[in-house]
């Protein structure tokens, strides 16, 4: 049947249409490699590290200020100071998901220095931290972003999204005195939607899911950033997102996708999250329903989703381990 369901936070809707949830994926056509120069390998000097910090100078934080702008309430703009960086992978032709995990882990701990280091600065503004593969156009209409990488964005705003669940979180503690993560976790646990589970990380298709097969991955114990968590958490969670993206390779195929790191702003401890990963593979196209209504269509069932890359992460993960 079809359902309209609620996401755990309480305020975005998601159509499931489940009756057509059997039939085969649509999947996007295989993306085309830009065929220009790749500008990441060129900025890269050190070929000895897994990764490397390249400071793009984005013209997205430009310090110039907008001369056309009134200042008026439905009019407000700030001067938006930052930083673009990108942690690039060394080698053009690895991929996220089929990385060895003590390399990931590696990658992972540069991108968590540098986030950090980016945060602690007076007026760093909040750190969106994400992933894209397969994502962007070059000059020739191709993909450009191929080159594996991560990016810190510096913005002078605290994101939309992630004030979203902040007030969440601070709603939940005021009436029921828990984390909404934290129940979200005691829900999802062993659940229909459970996709895969390591020693300090819970994956799982979430119930409202936006995405055909989007899956989120979180800390099982309670906490904020991805900038705090040991090296032991940071290996765990190499672990869990190389073989659920692996899965996601294995069984939907070799698709665009992006991971974003849903992180407290760092500094303010009355703005605080459960922090976790969302990843959102992008096998759909989104139309006037999703860009103009805010209301999401979804043919794929979490439920479906969970089962199918549940099967793939885990074999997956056994081949990662040695367990044959």
């Amino acid at each position: 049947m079809t359902e309209l369901r609620k996401d755990y936070f309480g305020e975005k809707f998601v159509i499931m249409n489940s009756e057509r949830s059997g039939r085969p994926v649509e999947i996007k056509p295989p993306v085309t490699r830009s065929s220009t120069r790749c500008a990441l390998c060129a900025g890269i000097k050190d070929k000895g590290k897994p990764a490397v910090v390249v400071d793009q100078k984005s013209r997205l934080i430009s310090s110039d200020r907008p001369s056309d702008l009134k200042d008026d309430e439905m009019l407000s703009h700030l001067i938006p100071v930052g930083r673009h960086l990108i942690v690039a992978i060394t080698n053009h032709d690895d991929k996220v998901q089929t990385l060895k995990v003590q390399k990931l882990s590696q990658i992972l701990s540069i991108l968590q220095e540098t986030a950090r280091s980016l945060s602690s600065r007076k007026g760093g503004g909040y750190a969106a931290t994400f992933l894209n593969y397969g994502v962007g156009y070059g000059d020739d209409g191709a993909i450009s972003s191929f080159h594996p990488n991560f990016e810190i964005l510096t913005l002078p705003i605290i994101p939309p999204a992630i004030e979203y669940e902040i007030k969440a979180v601070e709603k939940s503690m005021y009436d029921l005195g828990i984390c909404p993560i934290c129940r979200v976790l005691s829900l999802e646990t062993g659940g229909p939607r459970q996709i895969l589970s390591t020693t300090h990380f819970l994956a799982f298709a979430p119930w409202a899911a936006t995405h055909p097969f989007e899956f989120w991955i979180t800390p099982k114990t309670h906490q904020t950033s991805f900038l705090e968590i040991s090296d032991k958490e940071i290996y765990d969670l190499a672990l869990i997102l190389r073989s659920t993206l692996g899965g996601l390779t294995r069984a939907v195929g070799d698709i665009p996708f992006t991971v974003v790191f849903h992180n407290s702003p760092q500094g303010d401890k009355d703005l605080e999250l459960h922090w976790h990963l969302e990843a959102y593979p992008l096998v759909s196209i989104r139309a006037g329903l999703e860009e103009g209504m805010s209301v999401f269509l979804n043919d794929t069932t979490p439920e479906l989703a969970a089962e199918t890359l549940g099967r793939a992460s885990r074999k997956e993960l056994a081949a990662l381990v040695g367990v044959v």
